[in-house]
Order: structure tokens, then sequence, then C-alpha cells
């Protein structure tokens, strides 16, 4: 075989041979979905095949709806490197809610970009708790129509499922559920349950509220009582009372401390006047000697 041949099919060979490297170059992430609570470490794998020339091997990262890597940016919470010759690792040391999205490697060799990873979700929660029932009933009218608002803690993500109970039956009838996002793209929740009917004693209202910062739902109720309302009232009433009487109590004091005073002084007015004894009808005045 002449060297021009054999200088061909080494040649053919090398195109083959990087064709198929090119062809079954691979990255994939690890792990697929993360969720975690705000302030606990995170960290993302990135893997790749085995570089003839390792030391020209970088791993950047970058977040899913930015435009730049995210080693460009100063955080000291984010640390990047590799673990070997065939693995980078992206660690976030306290992850907040805005870190929530999908991050992203991208394996550079020799300044090119050979592929980029399968992505790796992060989802950073806030609880929606505590919660809070607010009941709007006209003060002291049991049998008036009723108001109950069940408002949630700023949450995150947005996904949560309110749903009220009247005497641990579920209910929809008069429910009004409003979810706002405020200035720190949190959410919140604020849910109306109306009873247009008169309000029957002994009744129990409950707001429950699952989250998937939450392992079980998060319960709070209220209960429309007429007998603790009428307690209520009577404790009213017995404390006016006993503030009333003792207002006329403490009247009837001063008055006597101060009555008690003037005759003390008159007397002493007498004594130093020489006057002893006044008979009014005869009109005579012992004077002391």
């Amino acid at each position: 075989m002449s060297a021009s041949m054999i200088c061909l099919c080494l040649t053919l060979r090398g195109i083959i041979h990087a064709a198929a490297y090119h062809i079954s170059f691979k990255v994939t992430q690890t792990p697929k979905v993360v969720t975690a609570a705000g302030g606990r470490e995170i960290i993302f794998y990135c893997a790749f095949p085995i570089f003839p020339d390792h030391s020209s091997v970088r791993v950047h990262w970058w977040k899913q709806g930015e435009n730049e890597y995210l080693h460009t940016k100063p955080d000291r919470r984010k640390r990047f490197g590799l673990e070997n010759k065939a693995r980078g690792f992206f660690h976030l040391l306290s992850t907040t809610f805005q870190d929530s999205g999908v991050y992203h490697c991208a394996v550079i060799h020799q300044g090119t970009v050979q592929g980029n990873g399968t992505g790796s979700h992060l989802i950073v929660y806030v609880a929606p708790t505590p919660l809070n029932i607010v009941s709007r009933t006209p003060e002291g009218n049991s049998s008036a129509s009723l108001t109950l608002e069940c408002e949630t803690a700023a949450f995150y993500p947005d996904n949560v499922i309110l749903i009220w109970y009247k005497n641990g039956v579920e209910t929809t009838l008069g429910i009004h559920t409003v979810k706002i996002q405020n200035s720190q793209g949190l959410y919140e929740v604020s849910s109306s349950l109306v009873e247009t009917q008169p309000v029957l004693s002994d009744i129990n209202y409950t707001c429950s509220v699952s989250h998937i910062s939450l392992k079980t739902p998060v319960l709070i109720s209220h209960t429309v009582s007429k007998l603790k309302q009428g307690a209520k009232q009577t404790v009213q009433i017995v404390c006016a009372v006993v503030g009333l009487a003792f207002l006329v109590l403490m009247i009837v004091i001063v008055t006597r401390y101060r009555l008690q005073n003037n005759e003390g002084r008159t007397r002493d007015s007498r004594q130093k006047a020489g006057v002893r004894n006044i008979d009014w009808f005869s009109g005579n005045w012992d004077m002391e000697q």
C-alpha cells in the first residue's frame, strides 16, 4: 500500500472517530428536581465524557431565562468547580425563594461548547403559615349573617389549596378566594365565606390550607355559639355593675373624708377663738377662762 493511501486511511479514521465522539457526547445533570426550604444547601452535578486533554475543560452554569453564566456574577453563596475529569458541580450554600428556577450546565473544551446539560429544577418554598381567620359578624348579634375571612401568610410557590369546612363537611357555597403576588414576589391568599342565613348556635367553620411546604394541611377554626356570646354579654354587664358600684363606693369614701376634715377644722377654729360651747337658742356663749 502506498504512503498516500496509508495517509488517506488514517485521515478517514480520524474523521470517523471525531464524528463518533461528538455524536456520543452526552451531558447529564443530577438531581433532576430539588424541593427545599429557604436556607438549605444544594449541589447540582454535571456529568460528561472524559476528554483526552482534561486541562482545557471548563463547566459553566446558567439559570434558564437569563443571558449570562452564573460565574460572571459576584455572589458568595455560589461555588463552581470540577469534582473529577468527568463531572462538574454547582454548590448553592444558602437558598432563597428567588433562587427557584431551572439550571443548566455547559461543557466547554478548548473554548468551544461541546454540550449542554439536561437541566435541574430547583424549587425553594416558603410556607403559607401562620393562618389568620377573622369574623365579620355584627357585635352582639348572633342571629345576623356571618362573614369569615381566612388569610395566609406570604408563601412560595403559588400552588396552594384552600378548603372550607362547616362542621367537618366541605362547603363551597358563598366562597370567594383571591390570590395576589406582593412586591417581593411572594404570594398571598385571602378567602371569604359568607353565610346569608341567620347563624345557628355551635357551628364550627374550618379553613384548611395545603402547600408543598407542609407535610399535612394546616387548619384554623372559628366556632359560632350563642351560649358563648350570651355569656360574654353577661360578663360585660357584671363588669359594668361592679365598676359602677366601685365608683359609688369611692365617692362615698371621699365625701366622708372631706366632711370629717371640715368638722376637724371647725373644731380647731372654735378652740383657738376660746369658744367652748354655743347655745344658739339662748344666745349664751361659754368662754374659756
